[in-house]
């Protein structure tokens, strides 16, 4: 867990995931303390999207690690995010929409509209959480792949705030056509109708 700071100066809490493919219900554990400012712990989230998402997981994200264990378990993975090799199988966004309203959060869902009328959407106090897709090298070999991010609505230079589960504080730059969130020196594309909000 750290504490970081924002373009604007604000103060957030991140927590950072403990799992290969963990970032989904570590960026629930995330919406969920600042919403309600309770700490599930990120066992306790990965229970809930397992729950919710049933037996058998589908996911976009791959690895030379594999996936579903075994039936009734699922791989999240090594400790270390999947990029450094911490592999698992992550998790879908209907899945996070239904454990978040399992935590009380009544109106999470998922829209069916553009990620850039998502993201104007969210808010401190109503985040949401963003699925972007990576392309390009990591640690020396080619990598694709999937991650899950919090937004956390515009910040005074237009961008939109990001808590990440690996890189801690970011932003998601609008001027493009196609939004791009850029940490650590990598881009990612956002990906369309795969925004979990938590207004209506």
């Amino acid at each position: 867990m750290s504490y970081v700071k924002d373009s604007d100066g604000r103060w957030h809490t991140i927590f950072d995931q403990t799992k290969g493919s963990s970032c989904g219900p570590t960026c629930m554990r995330m919406v969920v303390k600042m919403m309600q400012n309770r700490d599930l712990g990120e066992e306790q989230a990965r229970q809930l999207v397992e729950r919710k998402n049933g037996v058998a997981m589908l996911s976009t994200l791959t690895s030379e690690n594999g996936g579903v264990g075994q039936m009734g378990s699922h791989n999240w993975g090594n400790h270390g995010h999947h990029a450094s090799g911490g592999g698992g199988v992550g998790v879908g966004a209907e899945p996070l929409a239904a454990a978040l309203k399992g935590t009380g959060i009544k109106d999470a869902h998922v829209p069916q509209i553009y990620a850039r009328q998502a993201l104007l959407k969210t808010s401190l106090k109503n985040p949401g959480i963003a699925a972007v897709g990576w392309g390009g090298q990591w640690n020396g070999k080619r990598a694709q792949g999937a991650h899950w991010i919090v937004v956390a609505g515009q910040l005074s230079n237009g961008n939109i705030l990001v808590l990440d589960p690996i890189y801690g504080i970011g932003e998601i730059d609008l001027s493009p056509a196609i939004p791009k969130y850029r940490p650590a020196n990598h881009e990612a594309t956002l990906y369309n109708k795969n925004v979990v909000l938590t207004a209506k």
